[in-house]
């Protein structure tokens, strides 16, 4: 278990403390407790494997007890939030997160500038851009009486062979971006997320049941690249179409590092340089080859292939290498 020492070793591991942020004072103690909640979790995802008959059955455990955290946690109380966390997103549910360019939004603060960047990278100056990854749209509007242009961008479906059954719907997320030329702190992003479709979602559940036995039947003399490209097929997927309201980042990293390392493979660390959480960068990333390309090689550091033998060893959380 978590030394309780060991404060450190929260760097690098999904929702840790941006230390950028505005905190309250239990905040350590409060993400210590997450931490040693998090290792159990994964334990016990590990122990009922066998038991899950597909993706859904296995993303639906873990998302009850992210769930059971939350409350434990007390996490988003203070807005009202923490009933939202593992529940799955109804039919017809759109789901909308607004991020302010502003210098009083602390919340984004320490990926904000990453996530501008790559928003602005996505637009066209054109008023109408489309590629086979994506759409966009580019229009003048008039907000709160300042100026400012607005660009919609929707991230298309991949076209492979993976999704060719999905003939229901050809789109994902919509990105989009407003700025204002003489109130630039004003710029917002707003992120829709792939609305809820009960026809729709069984055939998104095909295709992560697809990723998610690739992962069960991976084996150290794979290689540690063909487990994260199928990781990150999977990631890129629920980040975009987000199947509970809150705690799916944390529901992912729960499942991709229990399998890991019930087939042998330790997963390393968040690499916090790349200043982008793994779900913001699948959003961004209309092209999936370039998001599993970057999923591959930077997402993680300290990776390591281990020995199966001992079936006593228990999962735990990695300090990271470079300490």
């Amino acid at each position: 278990m978590i030394d309780a020492t060991d404060n450190h070793i929260f760097n690098g591991y999904a929702s840790c403390p941006d230390k950028s942020r505005v905190h309250n004072a239990h905040l350590v103690d409060n993400q210590r407790l997450w931490m040693q909640q998090s290792e159990q979790i994964i334990r016990e995802f590990i122990q009922a494997l066998s038991s899950f008959e597909n993706f859904y059955e296995a993303y639906a455990f873990l998302a009850k007890k992210r769930h059971d955290v939350a409350v434990l946690l007390q996490h988003k109380s203070d807005e009202g939030k923490t009933d939202y966390y593992g529940v799955f997103r109804n039919e017809d549910s759109h789901f909308r997160q607004n991020i302010s360019f502003g210098d009083g939004e602390h919340f984004w603060k320490w990926q904000k500038k990453k996530i501008f960047e790559l928003t602005r990278a996505l637009i066209s100056p054109q008023c109408f851009f489309e590629d086979e990854y994506k759409t966009c749209l580019k229009e003048s509007v008039t907000v709160d009486n300042m100026q400012g242009i607005y660009y919609c961008v929707t991230i298309k479906i991949p076209q492979n062979d993976e999704f060719r059954h999905m003939h229901q719907t050809n789109t994902l997320s919509t990105i989009e971006l407003y700025e204002f030329v003489d109130r630039p702190n004003s710029d917002l992003i707003r992120i829709e997320y792939a609305p809820v479709n009960h026809d729709v979602m069984k055939g998104y559940y095909q295709i992560l049941n697809h990723y998610y036995q690739r992962l069960l039947n991976w084996r150290r003399e794979d290689g540690i690249e063909k487990y994260f490209v199928n990781a990150a097929k999977l990631s890129f997927l629920l980040a975009h179409i987000l199947p509970i309201r809150q705690g799916n980042s944390a529901v992912v990293e729960w499942m991709v590092r229990a399998i890991a390392f019930k087939n042998g493979l330790e997963i390393g660390f968040f690499n916090l340089a790349e200043d982008i959480s793994w779900d913001f960068k699948a959003i961004l990333t209309p092209n999936q080859q370039d998001y599993i390309d970057w999923y591959v090689k930077k997402l993680f550091v300290g990776n390591a292939l281990v020995d199966k033998k001992d079936a006593s060893r228990l999962f735990t959380f990695k300090r990271p290498v470079s300490e």
